[in-house]
Order: C-alpha cells, then sequence, then structure tokens
C-alpha cells in the first residue's frame, strides 16, 4: 500500500524521488503545508474511491489493506 501512495503522490508533485516512509508526518516533511495535505487526500480518495471520515479515520477498506 504505502509503494502504490509513494507512485500516486510522485505524478502531481512533479517530483520523482518521493520516498514515503512509515514515520512521514506533516511535522518532518520538508516544505509541507495544508495545500499540500490536500492534494495527498484528494489522490488517495480518486484512487482508491473512498472517502475519509469527518474525524480524519481512515474508512475500514482503507485501514484493512494498509499493511499490505
Amino acid at each position: 500500500m504505502l509503494a502504490t501512495v509513494t507512485t500516486l503522490l510522485r505524478e502531481p508533485a512533479k517530483d520523482d524521488d518521493i520516498v514515503l516512509a512509515d514515520e512521514a508526518a506533516a511535522g518532518n516533511v520538508e516544505a509541507w503545508e495544508s495545500l499540500r495535505h490536500a492534494n495527498v487526500i484528494i489522490v488517495i480518495i480518486s484512487r482508491f474511491r473512498t472517502r475519509f471520515a469527518a474525524n480524519g479515520s481512515p474508512p475500514q477498506s482503507i485501514s484493512a489493506n494498509w499493511s499490505r
């Protein structure tokens, strides 16, 4: 799943050097901003055809597959 999301994020960012890791968080990603966060969510929603709950929790369909 992490590799899939990494691939999804490379195109809109126009950066083939992006490597997503388990410990990635807004606080430790250089130049992170809220617009980038929104783009990440849009890309994930579009690819996996899912929605995030208002509390920010991923739906069960994403959670169940995250470790794959």
